[in-house]
């Protein structure tokens, strides 16, 4: 014959926390599931955003170079870096700063074609900084009346240059970003930067690089 035990108190109890508790543990697994669920839709459109961002840069630097080539310049792109290369030789002397007579004619091109390009409907608002870049090779600099160092040489060639393309179109000096800040910025790198280590190619590490950063992607409204 069976026998039939009543649960104590204490077991009930024992029973009834169990029970809450694995409520609760499924509540948090929820709000867990829901979490990760909503971080991960941010992140697939924020990196959704970078990609864009990025296509559109290029798009923009090829319309420069382009534009460019109309007046028999033919500057180079760095696509993953967001660059615009120009090298040394076609604006400066070997060792010198000034701007030399052919190198002040193409950054006045440049200044007309920058000032379009970045004001057209498609790219409005959507560059956050263009930093004019100075860079040299790694001989030293030696006894001469201006530059100390390559840093004093490659700061002032990039100085020069930005001056020289606000001169030419005013209108440069006006441009924005999306929140307010001008959109020009330089330095100078001396040879830290170098984009060859072959002794032979040298000459390519002398260059003035316009490095274009987008303005960062906003944050979902989910």
């Amino acid at each position: 014959m069976k026998r039939f035990r009543m649960k104590s108190s204490q077991e009930a109890d024992g029973d009834a926390f169990s029970t809450c508790l694995s409520d609760l543990m499924a509540g948090l697994l929820g709000v867990f599931v829901l979490a990760l669920a909503y971080f991960m839709l941010n992140v697939g459109d924020i990196q959704n955003q970078y990609t864009g961002n990025t296509e559109k840069r290029n798009a923009m630097l090829k319309e420069i170079k382009a534009e460019m080539k109309q007046y028999d310049v033919d500057i180079q792109i760095v696509e993953d870096q967001g660059i615009i290369r120009i090298p040394a030789g076609v604006l400066f002397e070997s060792g010198e700063a000034d701007i030399n007579g052919e190198g002040a004619e193409h950054i006045n091109e440049l200044s007309q074609v920058l000032y379009r390009v970045l004001q057209e409907d498609t790219y409005k608002n959507s560059v956050d900084t263009i930093f004019i870049e100075g860079h040299t090779d790694s001989d030293p600099i030696e006894n001469h009346p201006r530059y100390r160092t390559n840093w004093d040489l490659s700061t002032e060639r990039a100085i020069n240059t930005l001056t020289k393309l606000e001169e030419d179109n005013e209108s440069l000096k006006q441009l924005k970003n999306a929140v307010g800040n001008p959109i020009f910025s330089c330095s100078g790198y001396a040879d830290t930067r170098p984009v060859t280590t072959d002794e032979e190619r040298k000459a390519e590490n002398r260059r003035i690089d316009l490095r274009f950063t987008m303005m960062p992607p906003k944050e979902s409204s989910r």
